[in-house]
């Protein structure tokens, strides 16, 4: 009788002892040389390979990063000659996006950093598409209440705001943008999808195309067609839904596709299942946590403060008078680009390490580790306050 072999699932260890050659030959996101070195237990590795493998994966980060970033600079840049009142306004609603949308999403979506990269380093690669479709489900159910905050958002601005025009105009412009949130829940889930697989190009090439294409629609919305304040919002909802589209269309015609398994009804299972590998004490301690909310809610918390303690600056200013706000929000878009340096290349040394433990190279992973600490404990938003 043939023996039957049983392949690994979601809730396997990933660090097990040394596998066969043969197995190992199968994981093939890691080049040759390093393969032949996991297959003989032989592994090694430098600082300065670790660092260049940093150095390549922050650089298509960056762009990416900077190019999605200038999504929202595009829409202060059009409205701010329209007046001032209208450019605090959009500082105003950014704000205000940021702290109870943009910045919980994203820190929310890092586990998929750790998740999908682990995934991906053991060999499950179905399971990367398979976490994906968990946390897009679950930001998508976190949406729903803060669509009903966005869409109440001038009565609760007036409350704050001295300035009861200002709060309209901000209200006005996160109504519109409430269509585009399930895009960006897409396209945050869908960047650590490729991101996990090294695909760190997909997304750049993606902005490539989306930045350009924002900064046109600006022009014909708020000058060409004349909208006005309104058709800044109306050029970000078209330019947020292109970027997921355009996405899903690299993964199926280019790269990537070999992490989708297809939809599957395990998308809202083991949400709060503790693996059975997880120690005794562990599994006591998040008994009713699952993986994927265990390590987004720390991401979430962590983010959201660093959100909050520069963004509430805006708010401050915004109840000193037009002027002021609309100077803050020239010094925050400033400020806020020289951010989109740093926070990307932790995002790559998170992938990197994740990759290394989920290829079983924990030494690897602990020297890269050691090589990528000064980036990732500086790409903090507070530390923009000092520029």
């Amino acid at each position: 009788m043939p023996e039957i072999s049983i392949g690994p699932t979601e809730t396997s260890p990933l660090l097990r002892p040394p596998e066969s050659p043969t197995r190992a030959a199968a994981h093939d996101h890691l080049n040759e040389q390093w393969e032949a070195a996991v297959a003989a237990g032989a592994i090694r590795t430098t600082w300065q390979r670790e660092a260049q493998t940093i150095a390549v994966y922050s650089r298509s980060l960056i762009v990416t990063f900077l190019l999605q970033y200038s999504i929202s600079i595009c829409s202060i840049f059009a409205v701010g000659r329209i007046g001032k009142l209208e450019l605090g306004a959009v500082s105003l609603a950014t704000m205000t996006g940021n702290i109870t949308f943009w910045a919980p999403v994203q820190g929310l979506a890092t586990c998929l950093d750790t998740l999908c990269s682990q995934a991906f380093g053991s060999g499950h690669k179905t399971l990367v598409g398979l976490q994906v479709q968990r946390m897009a489900c679950f930001l998508l159910l976190v949406t729903v209440p803060l669509a009903v905050v966005w869409w109440n958002a001038i009565e609760i601005l007036a409350a704050i705001l001295p300035e009861r025009q200002s709060a309209e105009l901000a209200g006005r412009y996160m109504r519109v943008l409430i269509i585009g949130m399930p895009s960006y829940v897409f396209f945050e889930c869908g960047k650590r999808f490729v991101q996990s697989q090294g695909l760190f190009t997909a997304n750049t090439y993606v902005l490539f195309i989306a930045a350009p294409v924002n900064v046109f629609l600006n022009w014909f919305f708020v000058w060409h067609m004349e909208y006005g304040f309104i058709g800044a919002p109306t050029a970000v909802v078209i330019t947020q839904w292109l970027m997921p589209s355009l996405l899903v269309l690299y993964v199926i015609f280019i790269d990537g596709s070999q992490c989708w398994g297809g939809f599957s009804k395990r998308m809202f299972s083991n949400w709060g299942k503790v693996p059975s590998a997880w120690p005794r004490r562990r599994a006591r301690l998040t008994k009713r946590v699952g993986p994927m909310i265990r390590l987004a809610v720390p991401g979430m918390i962590m983010i959201e403060a660093e959100y909050f303690a520069f963004e509430i600056l805006t708010l401050v200013t915004g109840r000193i008078g037009t002027s002021e706000l609309a100077a803050q929000s020239i010094l925050v878009t400033v400020s806020s680009t020289t951010y989109q340096i740093p926070f990307p290349m932790s995002i790559a040394a998170s992938t990197r390490v994740a990759n290394l433990i989920g290829a079983k190279l924990p030494e690897a992973a602990r020297l890269c580790s050691k090589v990528v600490r000064i980036p990732l404990v500086d790409p903090r938003p507070s530390s923009r306050i000092s520029h």
